[in-house]
């Protein structure tokens, strides 16, 4: 099994890990926040559902360098800072995730004072 790993310059991310790994058709997505592009950590404005909408927008592009889109996401991992927030943050990704894959739902403290944060796995088979 080769693993390959993907980075995509417009997705902020620390240099301690890649946005993705590929291996067999999985592909492990590390966490994103809302934040707005690649070379500063300025978060997305619209609290906890602008945010979401932002790191689901990062998770698609990381998704889109992988030739996979939101759609191949099988489980989702959703970390709130506030988890009296949960209706603004399921709201906000249904909009954009519309095929219900497994999801958890986290409370706990966040880098930078995001309100949240994805992580995910996908699954595209390898042709």
């Amino acid at each position: 099994m080769t693993a390959t790993r993907v980075n995509v310059d417009a997705v902020f991310r620390w240099p301690s890990f890649s946005h993705a790994v590929l291996a067999d058709g999985h592909i492990y997505l590390s966490g994103v926040m809302g934040s707005l592009d690649g070379d500063s950590f300025q978060l997305a404005e619209g609290g906890t559902a602008g945010q979401t909408r932002q790191a689901l927008h990062n998770l698609d592009l990381v998704l889109a360098a992988c030739e996979a889109s939101l759609e191949d996401i099988m489980k989702v991992t959703v970390y709130l800072s506030d988890l009296s927030t949960f209706l603004e943050m399921d709201q906000a990704y249904a909009e954009l995730v519309t095929t219900s894959p497994a999801r958890v739902t986290i409370g706990c403290s966040l880098s930078a004072g995001a309100a949240v944060e994805l992580d995910a796995i996908a699954y595209r088979p390898t042709s």
